[in-house]
């Protein structure tokens, strides 16, 4: 019988490294640092995760819903622009 292997990370993560690490888009992730859901560190305009940051916030998540942010009207617009269907 084989013992499940966690993956090995290189801690702070990166926002796409905790999407992947957390099976959820990076889009998803930039969305709870928005709203103030994931704590981050900034190293300049890049976001860095730390374990402990990571640690705390799923540990949060074993007891509450978490809510999609709701886009705001520039992010709608854009995805409409991306969809070509432009701006309503």
């Amino acid at each position: 019988m084989t013992t499940p292997v966690e993956p090995v990370l290189a801690w702070p993560l990166t926002p796409a490294e905790l999407a992947a690490y957390l099976k959820v888009s990076k889009w998803w992730i930039y969305q709870q640092v928005r709203c103030g859901a994931l704590e981050t560190t900034a190293l300049g305009n890049n976001y860095r995760f730390t374990r402990e940051q990571v640690e705390t916030w799923l540990a949060k998540q074993k007891h509450q819903v978490v809510v999609p942010a709701t886009p705001t009207r520039a992010e709608v617009a854009g995805i409409r622009a991306r969809a070509g269907r432009g701006a309503a």
